[in-house]
């Protein structure tokens, strides 16, 4: 039986408002209302996780602990650059993930003997 297939996708800056308008009171009904495609395409098929936390809510320290399941503390990822409007400042330089770091990604680099291949593409 072939292994099911797995897409991730990982998105920035796309998340509930924190007050839902009136006439939209969950965020189901948000995203059929707002967002019809994502609504259609994802919410209706995807998988919906109710009861979920996160080790570090800011962008570098959350993605660092998305990818690997480590703690920020452990990654050494603890910054987020202190500016939005000059993304490019490097008065706050950012660390890299060390290579050495297991991610689901080489996880399933190494799952190829149980029907996974790597596909590499952007949209």
């Amino acid at each position: 039986m072939p292994q099911p297939n797995i897409i991730f996708m990982h998105v920035d800056e796309m998340r509930y408002p924190m007050h839902l308008p009136n006439d939209t009171p969950t965020p189901e009904t948000f995203l059929a209302k707002y967002m019809p495609n994502l609504y259609s395409l994802l919410w209706t098929k995807g998988v919906k996780f109710k009861r979920y936390f996160t080790a570090a809510a800011d962008c570098t320290p959350g993605r660092g602990t998305f990818v690997t399941g480590l703690y920020a503390y452990q990654t050494g990822l603890f910054l987020t650059r202190e500016s939005t409007s000059s993304p490019y400042d490097t008065k706050q330089p950012q660390p890299g993930l060390k290579r050495e770091f297991e991610t689901y990604g080489k996880l399933l680099k190494n799952a190829k003997p149980f029907g996974y291949e790597d596909r590499k593409s952007v949209v």
